[in-house]
């Protein structure tokens, strides 16, 4: 088995959605739909999304 056809098989298949707005945990679509991103990269897993603090910690370099 070659790794391109390897590096999918544990990948979920669900349809896309549309986010609207993303806020800790929490994941908006357009749809009025809100999920727990409990898939999300590994920066919003550790630090959630729109974490204040962070947005400042960035901002002042």
């Amino acid at each position: 088995m070659s790794i391109s056809r390897d590096e999918n098989r544990n990948v979920a298949k669900v349809p896309p959605i549309r986010i609207e707005s993303c806020k800790g945990s929490r994941v908006g679509n357009t749809d009025g739909n809100d999920y727990i991103d409990y898939a999300g990269s590994r920066g919003a897993s550790i630090l959630g999304h729109k974490d204040p603090k962070v947005h400042l910690a960035v901002a002042d370099g």
